[in-house]
């Protein structure tokens, strides 16, 4: 387990991601093509493939890095979840009780080496502004918690607690609220990447259970056999009073495909679904390069799914949450670029949702 505190200052940086999925039982489709720096040292992650070194950090405890206590968020963050949300529309009223905590799906790497050394990742996730966050191909200069904390620090602007997973292209997840437990659950169809949670101290009763995780590329019933793994090991380790959110790439092709069906025991499948509210219908909701495929997805339990409320950007709402494509968003919220969704291999758009958590 790997558990750290970063003090984070905000800083614009620039460069391009990628996102790319892995292969079948120790093979490597297409899709996960890109190679991974060289001066990365090898961890056997528990099955035959062998992945870049996650981050060596301690015994399973919190690292205070000098930011805020780590048993408790800092007060900052607990008046609007951490984020300014840019200028949202004057009669956007909040309940009177309560936390916006916003959740965010983030495959966003870009360039030949499923990383986030280029930058557009960085960008985005800057100018969302997200509190809790589950982040695939978490990829950083060589990998060390050096280098992974200099990028939580570049990207965010609070104290923040981050996981990272063990594999090629780990899942991890970063939250502005203390990490009071993480780990990982064997993946046991593919050995580059695990099934990675962290369990979230959100304001309110309840703890948030969040799982990042990434998909196979490769067939929808290769998919199906990973979700209902995961649906086990929820149904085994989650207790009753505990929300859940299920942050990542699915790589689903559709929004019917064997997998949702069986996540369904576990989280909320149905719309409707965040979009980037382009059309009159209400916008795109899927989040593949050429926006024809739902890969990516934010999906909670029922518990915290009767508490969505709309994500508020700039001056713009979005109801069933937002699909952030920087090709079509407008006016952008600084860091962002209009070609960051568009970098090389950037194969991902990002999800975001909005919950009112609390008091």
């Amino acid at each position: 387990m790997r558990l750290w505190l970063a003090v984070v200052v905000l800083v614009s940086c620039g460069a391009p991601p990628s996102s790319v999925d892995a292969g079948p039982d120790g093979s490597v489709s297409s899709e996960d093509a890109g190679a991974v720096d060289g001066s990365v040292a090898l961890l056997d992650a528990g099955g035959d493939d062998a992945g870049p070194v996650a981050d060596a950090g301690p015994d399973g405890g919190v690292v205070d890095a000098g930011a805020s206590d780590a048993g408790a968020s800092d007060a900052s963050v607990a008046d609007a979840g951490g984020f300014d949300a840019g200028a949202p529309d004057a009669s956007l009223v909040w309940p009177d009780a309560g936390v916006r905590v916003r959740l965010i799906a983030a495959n966003l790497t870009s360039g030949n080496n499923q990383n986030y050394d280029l930058g557009e990742g960085r960008r985005i996730l800057q100018a969302l502004q997200g509190d809790v966050i589950g982040i695939q191909e978490f990829n950083v200069g060589d990998n060390s918690d050096a280098a992974v904390e200099a990028f939580v620090r570049q990207t965010f602007d609070a104290g923040v607690f981050w996981h990272r997973g063990s594999g090629r292209i780990p899942n991890g997840v970063i939250s502005r609220y203390p990490i009071v437990d993480a780990g990982e659950w064997d993946d046991t169809r593919t050995t580059d990447r695990e099934f990675t949670w962290a369990v979230v101290d959100v304001p309110g009763p309840s703890h948030l259970w969040v799982v990042s995780l990434h998909l196979l590329s490769n067939t929808a019933q290769n998919r199906a056999n990973q979700a209902a793994q995961l649906t086990q090991l929820l149904a085994a380790n989650v207790g009753p009073d505990t929300h859940v959110a299920l942050l990542g790439d699915l790589n689903t092709d559709t929004r019917v495909e064997p997998a949702l069906g069986a996540l369904d025991a576990s989280v909320v499948v149905t719309g409707p679904w965040p979009t980037d509210g382009t059309l009159p219908d209400g916008g795109n909701g899927n989040t593949s390069t050429n926006r024809s495929r739902p890969y990516d997805w934010a999906l909670v339990s029922a518990s915290l799914h009767a508490l969505e409320v709309p994500v508020a950007l700039g001056s713009q709402l979005f109801p069933s949450g937002l699909v952030f494509d920087t090709r079509v968003f407008t006016p952008l919220p600084p860091p962002a670029l209009v070609g960051d969704s568009a970098a090389v291999n950037m194969q991902h758009m990002a999800v975001v949702r909005d919950f009112v958590l609390g008091p």
